[in-house]
């Protein structure tokens, strides 16, 4: 990794999680090992070698960040709460499955996989306008977002947990065909790339992304954020 650059690391400490449905570590997909960390413990307790663990996403702070005290605090509740999210999918039944408003489906095998193949960047980008961040890459994935973005979401109580579920929601199959087809038809009307997040289409995009961040986060038994950026 560059030089300089930070990532936001924790020690892990076994941790059983009912998430409503009967589930310990394990699950019923048989994924196996997960943990959360206990800041609070003054010791590290090392993680099992035999295979079964999976670490939760990396957290990357770009080294050009400004690391005020606001920002410091927001990382260590968005990665406390990753950490949670890391564990219900973990924990979810195999059975999950969660229906797309336009009749396509996500299943919790593919939400898996792509959690455990995504990492989140705090970035010094300046991003596109109407753009908060950018999810990149078609497995593994990197989601980049400013920190004003990640403050702005850490306001609401419930914003980070939306957050990475949002940004999550962009890696599935049914996100990225719904967005070849909206862009296609933004392109199709005359749109121009520059207009882009300001055009219908793209609101219908981040919808899209946002109730499957909803739905997931009901399955799962997480908070639901209340008022997302363009609603539900």
């Amino acid at each position: 990794m560059p030089d300089g650059e930070i990532i936001v690391t924790a020690r892990i400490i076994p941790l059983t999680w009912d998430v409503g449905t009967g589930s310990t570590p394990g699950g019923s997909l048989g994924r196996g090992g997960f943990y959360a960390d206990d800041i609070g413990e003054s010791d590290p307790v090392t993680p099992p070698t035999d295979g079964t663990y999976q670490p939760p996403p990396d957290i990357i702070v770009d080294p050009a960040v400004i690391v005020t005290q606001a920002i410091q605090q927001a990382l260590n509740r968005f990665a406390m709460n990753r950490l949670g999210v890391h564990v219900a999918i973990g924990n979810a039944p195999a059975t999950t499955l969660i229906t797309t408003n336009n009749g396509n489906f996500v299943s919790i095998d593919e939400l898996y996989s792509n959690w455990l193949n995504l990492d989140f960047r705090l970035s010094s980008r300046t991003f596109p306008t109407g753009f908060g961040g950018q999810v990149e890459g078609k497995g593994p994935w990197q989601s980049s977002f400013s920190p004003a973005t990640l403050t702005g979401y850490d306001a609401d109580s419930h914003g980070s947990i939306y957050l990475a579920l949002h940004e999550l929601a962009h890696t599935t199959f049914a996100s990225t065909d719904f967005l070849t087809e909206q862009y296609g038809i933004y392109r199709a009307r005359g749109g121009l790339d520059a207009n882009w997040a300001s055009s219908p289409e793209f609101i219908l995009t981040e919808k899209y992304a946002n109730d499957i961040a909803r739905d997931l986060a009901v399955a799962l038994e997480l908070p639901v954020m209340a008022n997302p950026t363009h609603g539900y």
